[in-house]
């Protein structure tokens, strides 16, 4: 016993020694900007302190202005899974990165080497081990190539926004070197120093940086600029004292006790400034816009202002003299549409109104707190600071009564989503295509990072608020601020810090797993008594709230978990009763929340029928009820109506029914489809889907008579879809459906009724996958699919292909491939095809019906000349004979420079003819005009195989524009699929 207690006596006392030391890194810089050239020419001088035990033979940095100019970055790669074409807009020049480094101490070169292939992780060989306690100095000369900015620094124009701009010594700690690739998603972690910088530059830049400016000449013109461009503020072209000249200044800065250092400069630059106090400490906030945002920067200074006291209250006193707002003269499409820096934060210009600004400066002037001085790992726990800044940017808006943009919208008028704030992440949820908070930063994509890192923790905080009151909850956050300001604290000290107050479920309910709860509430066996649980494994707060009309009259926190509570209630004195009113679960089947007691129009119904469209209520069964009209040849138009439940988040079962009336077959017009999804939360599969199909339409019409021959499909189907490694993984699913169809003609024709038409199944198994995600978006399916007198194995692969000098271009390719065996009892037209087109009798193409065709069974006429894809995928009107042995084909569309749509084509095909056996090759060229991608578009032909410019179809076709084809895809605006989209 002794022994044991020796032991762990030891090894706590070796824990708290290994946490006891931390590293320090000062940086004395001096940096020459050419503007002419756009490179910055430095020498930097570098202090390492080693505080740890451990002797270090070498140091590790960070170069991550190398990320930018290397195909195989880590960076590059993630853009790519992230769908980004950030690089693509980057010439050769534009790339950047270090040149010409050299390292030496006490004027003896060093020796270095890269150790990844991108060249952002460098090992410095020391000429000596710095052993412990000891300091080791370096001195680097490099000259920096500053790259396009495309991420988070770089250059735009004469405009430059430096960052990690300087070679970094990477974090050293009891885990060791943590060495780390620039990534969009997922930032930083480093240590603290000291740093004196000085930057010389042409005399007309304005700058902003982070630290105290200490040339009191800059100083003074600053507040003199500042306080002109406040008085000239409508005079947007008005800068007092600032002509471009060929002289330069250097302009010297301090900043103590920071994990970073980050500087902007521009000529065109307005400033505004505003010295306030904080406790005893006088702060100036200090920003920098451009002329054409002054109506929405102009209170910038005072959202910063409000920002501090507001943390300052909440959190901690800021130590630092003063705060830079930035804003950057690019409009962000991606993540980083601001960036903090200790006592400065760059800011996209793409807010375009106050609130949307004050938002985010709260947000970004938030950072200096879990960023800057609690100076958490964010590469690994980034939920630690994000998720705790967003907590804050929520509760300052609630405050203010600054609304979610999801409320400004009208689909949200029968909603309950309307007010929260992490909206995506049910949607995602819903499908459990969510993620943990945990995971490794280069496992989301953008969507699924800020739902998993800021807002998912966001709430988890709010709930924690909730439960202990507000007024505790500060003390609290207080407390672990206090206690681990500058020393890096990790999810361990914190967890510890919070289980110190009582908090245990926080990390099992919200950062661990992807794994929601579900609560229930539901009467017990005794009068006024009900019984709450969830199927969670540990216990956690739950907010039970009592309503009258729309007004609380009974608000609890209780504790519950999977062994049920009961708690009293009157229901003469309640009218509906919620379980967590505020969103503040991570719960999706929500509609077991509620007890109703009495009717009242105020208590979310049971079912409810809409009118209007619009997202879900998450404690009501949703139905919409809308006209709908559809068209075709044969039945004409169809006036009808459509019920639905399709809304987001997506629902387990989902139906939607549309019943017509034709007004030129007088028949009715049906099509339905409904599906039921299970989550199964397995390794391998993650959804389990059961479907059904059905239509009823006509296909033709028997020229000058009302005799039209019609066809009833039902297709009854389940889709088993695979677990995706990573959120941006591709999408796969395995399914299997029987097709049903049963033709018939409709009418009497000399006094007698019409005989059957042809009536058949088919069986279809299908593996997919897709990713529209990446910066290479493709499809892929391989298809086996039997039916009366044939059986077929056939696959298509789709990719989309970008070009690495046009923004938003890219080219499309496919390749098709099948074989086929028939015999003479054949019923359909199942051979492999040229194109897919309309067509009659055993001609038709469309054979499983899968398609909305405006004439199916036209030859001739507008009608005729829709296509769809199908085998060889064709564009051109002229067809040939199929295969029923074997198909390849291939084909390459690309975009033209330029605004217009037009994307120019070429398509090959190789098959034997079924006709005579003789090997048959065909191609088509031409331009597609793509009015809505894969939905609407218009082929024109332009050069073509003569065999098929011959065949008969081109016969009936006889001018130009009758040769051309077009493209009306429904199928592609299906709501399910695109729930599916959205979901994933």
């Amino acid at each position: 016993m002794r022994i044991s207690l020796l032991l762990v006596i030891l090894i706590l006392s070796g824990r708290l020694l290994s946490q006891s030391w931390q590293q320090k890194i000062d940086y004395d810089i001096d940096g020459h900007l050419d503007d002419q050239r756009d490179i910055l020419i430095v020498h930097m001088t570098v202090v390492y302190h080693n505080n740890s035990p451990n002797e270090l033979p070498n140091l590790m940095l960070h170069t991550w202005m190398n990320a930018f100019g290397r195909g195989s970055s880590p960076y590059s790669k993630q853009l790519n899974h992230l769908g980004m074409n950030n690089k693509l807009n980057l010439s050769s020049r534009d790339e950047g990165g270090y040149q010409n480094m050299k390292f030496n101490s006490r004027k003896t070169p060093l020796r270095y080497r890269f150790i990844d292939d991108a060249g952002e992780i460098l090992e410095l060989e020391l000429n000596k081990p710095c052993r412990a306690g000891e300091t080791v100095s370096f001195e680097v000369d490099y000259v920096l190539d500053i790259p396009k900015n495309i991420s988070r620094g770089g250059h735009i124009g004469k405009a430059y926004q430096m960052t990690q701009w300087y070679p970094k010594v990477a974090m050293y700690d009891t885990a060791g070197w943590h060495t780390m690739p620039y990534l969009e998603l997922g930032e930083y972690f480093n240590e603290f120093g000291d740093y004196k910088v000085t930057i010389t530059l042409p005399t007309e830049y304005k700058v902003a940086a982070t630290g105290t400016l200490t040339n009191q000449d800059e100083i003074i013109f600053l507040k003199r600029y500042a306080d002109s461009c406040q008085k000239y503020e409508s005079n947007a072209a008005y800068y007092p004292g600032i002509k471009p000249t060929s002289q330069t200044k250097t302009l010297s800065y301090v900043a103590d006790h920071v994990i970073d250092f980050a500087w902007f400069a521009d000529v065109d630059y307005k400033v505004n400034r505003k010295e306030i106090m904080s406790g005893d400490r006088k702060i100036t906030v200090w920003s920098y816009y451009y002329p054409s945002k002054y109506p929405v920067w102009n209170q910038a200074t005072t959202y910063g202002e409000h920002a501090i006291h507001y943390f300052d209250s909440l959190v901690g006193p800021y130590p630092y003299p003063q705060i830079s707002l930035v804003e950057c003269n690019r409009r962000s499409r991606y993540a980083s549409d601001a960036m903090e820096y200790p006592m400065i934060t760059l800011i996209d210009n793409g807010y375009n109104s106050p609130p949307e600004l004050e938002k985010v400066i709260v947000h970004e002037v938030g950072h200096n707190w879990f960023q800057a001085i609690l100076a958490t790992d964010e590469r690994t726990h980034a939920w630690m600071d994000e998720g705790f800044v967003t907590y804050y940017e929520h509760r300052y808006a609630d405050s203010k009564g600054i609304k979610s943009l999801l409320s400004l919208t009208p689909w949200t008028l029968n909603s309950d989503y309307d007010h929260i704030d992490d909206f995506n992440w049910y949607i995602s949820a819903a499908r459990d295509r969510d993620a943990a908070s945990t995971n490794e930063a280069e496992t989301y994509t953008t969507a699924g990072y800020l739902e998993s890192i800021y807002e998912k923790p966001a709430k988890g905080l709010s709930l924690m608020a909730k439960s202990l009151g507000q007024a505790q909850f500060d003390t609290v956050m207080r407390a672990y601020y206090d206690q681990w300001k500058f020393k890096h604290p990790s999810d361990k000290d914190l967890f510890n810090h919070f289980n110190k107050n009582g908090i245990s479920w926080y990390d099992g309910l919200y950062l661990n797993s992807n794994q929601k709860v579900n609560v229930t509430i539901s009467p017990d066996t005794i009068a006024n008594q009900y019984r709450v649980s969830s199927d969670a494994p540990f216990a956690f707060p739950l907010n039970v709230v009592g309503y009258v009309k729309n007004e609380k009259i009974y608000d609890t926190m209780i504790s519950v978990s999977n062994e049920p509570m009961l708690i009293s209630i009157n229901g003469d004195t309640v009218q509906y009763l919620i379980a967590d009113p505020d969103f503040l679960l991570p719960e999706t089947k929500r509609i077991d929340n509620i007890v109703r007691f009495k009717s009242t129009p105020f208590a979310p119904k049971k079912t409810v029928l809409h009118l209007i469209p619009g997202l879900g209520h998450s404690l009501t069964n949703d139905l919409y009820l809308n006209p709908a009209v559809l068209h075709n040849l044969y039945d004409g138009f169809a006036i009808g109506g459509v019920i639905h439940n399709l809304s987001i988040p997506a629902t387990p079962l989902q139906f939607a029914g549309m019943v017509g009336y034709g007004l030129n077959s007088h028949k009715p017009v049906i099509l339905a489809r409904a599906q039921y999804s299970f989550l199964l939360h397995s390794y391998l599969f993650d959804r389990l889907s059961i479907g059904l199909d059905y239509r009823d339409f006509s296909l033709d019409q028997w020229p000058g008579v009302k005799v039209f021959y019609r066809y009833t499909k039902l297709a009854p189907g389940i889709h088993l879809f695979i677990k995706p490694n990573t959120q941006y993984s591709a999408r796969k699913e395995i399914s299997f459906r029987s097709i049903f169809i049963n033709q018939t003609f409709t009418g009497n024709i000399l006094g007698g009724p019409l005989p059957l038409g042809p009536s058949y199944n088919i069986h279809e198994l299908k593996f997919e996958s897709n990713n529209y995600k990446t910066l290479h978006p493709f499809s892929f399916n391989l298809t086996a699919e039997s039916g009366q007198g044939y059986g077929k194995v056939f696959t298509s692969y789709k990719a989309e292909i970008p070009y690495s000098f046009l923004r938003a271009k890219s080219g499309e390719w496919r390749l098709f491939a099948g074989f086929m065996y028939t015999n003479s009892s054949l019923k359909i037209n199942s051979l492999f095809q040229v194109n897919g087109l309309t067509g009659n009798g055993f001609l038709q193409n469309d054979y499983k019906l899968d398609e909305f065709l405006l004439g199916r069974s036209e030859t001739d006429g507008r009608t005729s000349q829709q296509i769809f894809e199908k085998d060889a995928g064709f564009y051109s009107l002229g067809r040939w004979p199929g295969s029923n042995r074997w198909m390849l084909a291939t084909s390459y569309r690309t975009m033209l420079p330029g605004p217009l749509p037009i994307r120019p084509y070429v398509q090959f095909a190789v098959y034997p003819s079924t006709v005579d056996n003789k090997l048959q090759w065909l191609y088509s060229t031409g331009v597609s005009l793509t009015l809505l991608k894969n939905i609407i578009e218009i082929n024109f032909p332009l050069v073509e195989r003569k065999t098929l410019s011959d065949s008969d179809l081109y016969g009936t076709h006889n001018t130009y524009l009758k040769k051309c084809t077009f493209l009306i895809n429904l199928k592609g605006l299906s709501p399910f699929k695109w729930i599916d989209k959205i979901s994933e």
